[in-house]
């Protein structure tokens, strides 16, 4: 599944992929900057268990929504943009809406 975040300034956004298999989930993305597109940052990996994620959802924006992910603990997405609080939250366009259901659907079953 393809991601985008943005940071909390606006000035850095994040675009990746969200593979999932073996009931691993792994983030790459990559930062450029919002306003000229010029700089871009290194691509950043993170691998983890689904036993490392707590709860998965979909959250109904007013101009889209948003997939949730919560961890377990605040260190698992502490270093990705968009995470608050333990949570790590990506916007999903119109086309990734199935893709998001499907993760979520792997997520919860990998999870018993």
């Amino acid at each position: 599944m393809a991601l985008n975040v943005w940071d909390s300034s606006g000035l850095l956004e994040s675009d990746g992929l969200l593979p999932f298999a073996n009931n691993t989930l792994k983030i790459e993305c990559q930062k450029t900057d919002s306003v000229l597109g010029i700089f871009k940052t290194s691509v950043k990996k993170i691998e983890f268990s689904v036993e490392h994620i707590r709860q998965v959802r979909i959250e109904r924006k007013m101009f889209g929504s948003e997939l949730v992910l919560q961890g377990s603990s605040l260190r698992i997405f502490r270093n990705l943009s968009g995470s608050t609080e333990g949570d790590f939250s990506i916007k999903i366009n119109r086309q990734s809406q199935l893709a998001a259901l499907n993760l979520i659907e792997g997520i919860t079953a990998a999870k018993g």
